[in-house]
């Protein structure tokens, strides 16, 4: 907005159409973050899209186990590997042990007992045995996470 004559708004005026501008300012600002936000989402999407044609294509699942809820998340490609479709659920601890090879439990249990007794990261091979009954070699790598207190948050492999 202009003005041919010095001093035409008052001073009223000048204070409702800076607050207009704000306003609009404020809302255009609000715009940008969304298409922001929905850009980021996209690529994500796109992102997960292509690691789970990854883990397919190579086999290889990966999991997560959150140690302040206790839950453990599997990918797509781990839940196959287990014999599972991915809406079969959350997984947990003692489901995950309920699928190895009863001669190989224990092995494990040294194995990964042994690692968080000094949260090193491990590797272990072993038997799952699926659903269906099919017996299944398996080769884990386990790394531990930890917060900014030092101190371990999850595991992951």
């Amino acid at each position: 907005m202009f003005a041919t004559a010095l001093n035409f708004f008052t001073s009223e005026e000048i204070a409702l159409l800076a607050g207009a501008a704000n306003d609009i300012s404020f809302s255009l600002d609000v715009f940008e973050k969304q298409q922001q936000k929905l850009a980021a989402d996209n690529l994500l999407k796109h992102k997960e899209s292509r690691l789970n044609q990854a883990q397919a294509i190579a086999h290889i699942g990966s999991w997560e186990l959150n140690f302040l809820t206790g839950i453990l998340t599997w990918s797509k490609e781990a839940h196959r590997i287990h014999g599972l479709t991915p809406n079969e659920g959350v997984q947990t601890y003692k489901s995950w042990l309920s699928f190895i090879h009863p001669e190989d439990v224990n092995h494990v249990l040294q194995v990964t007992n042994k690692a968080a007794s000094t949260f090193s990261n491990y590797s272990v091979a072993h038997r799952i045995i699926k659903k269906d009954g099919e017996v299944r070699y398996v080769y884990c790598q386990a790394q531990y996470e930890f917060g900014d207190d030092n101190q371990p948050i999850g595991l992951n492999g």
